[in-house]
């Protein structure tokens, strides 16, 4: 009975580090993200960045630029967002 005990609790923490691994490496870019657009390729540049703005998809497009650029956080919100201001129609 120790020993089942000891199987379960050993495929259990095998199985949370499997999904914590699979996690890890999605978010890294090694693995491919079911939820991006399907206009966009595999590989991410500066166009795939100005279509998400210009289909208003801010988020995902400071992902993406955070993505290619390396950048932080507050460096990817400012450049969409000045290139969202660039890119709008003045009235």
């Amino acid at each position: 009975m120790k020993n089942a005990i000891i199987a379960i609790a050993g495929f259990v923490t095998m199985g949370v580090f499997i999904a914590f691994s699979q996690k890890r490496r999605r978010e890294e870019g090694l693995l491919p993200q079911e939820n991006l657009p399907k206009e966009i390729e595999r590989a991410p540049t500066d166009d795939n960045v100005q279509r998400l703005i210009a289909a208003g998809k801010k988020i995902e497009a400071i992902k993406m630029y955070r993505k290619i650029h390396r950048g932080g956080l507050k460096e990817a919100k400012d450049a969409v967002e000045k290139s969202a201001a660039d890119n709008s129609p003045t009235a």
